[in-house]
């Protein structure tokens, strides 16, 4: 689980490792949904979270086979991505984060 701050983003995306994220503040919104529109990600509503919807997110990520496969992906895959990722947010700021708010 991760409050999903960018530090923590960018190790799961380079990782492959899935991650269940309750953002707080600041960027942490727009890197749970990046990492949920990526499929590495389970992203929470901090306002909405309950003992269920955790434990049902962390179902997702064990029993999944989408996120048990990242482990089997090779991480030039996710280098790739994550470098993606970077200029994506370079090239359009603007609208990254207004899409990554409309998909929280």
């Amino acid at each position: 689980m991760s409050h999903c701050g960018q530090s923590g983003m960018y190790e799961a995306i380079a990782t492959g490792t899935p991650v269940v994220t309750v953002p707080l503040f600041a960027d942490q919104p727009a890197n749970a949904a990046a990492l949920q529109h990526l499929g590495v990600g389970v992203n929470l509503q901090l306002e909405t979270v309950t003992k269920e919807t955790v434990l049902a997110a962390l179902n997702t990520i064990i029993n999944d086979t989408r996120y048990a496969a990242l482990k089997s992906v090779p991480r030039v895959y996710f280098k790739l991505i994550l470098n993606k990722f970077f200029v994506a947010i370079i090239e359009d700021r603007k609208n990254y984060l207004v899409y990554s708010r409309t998909d929280l």
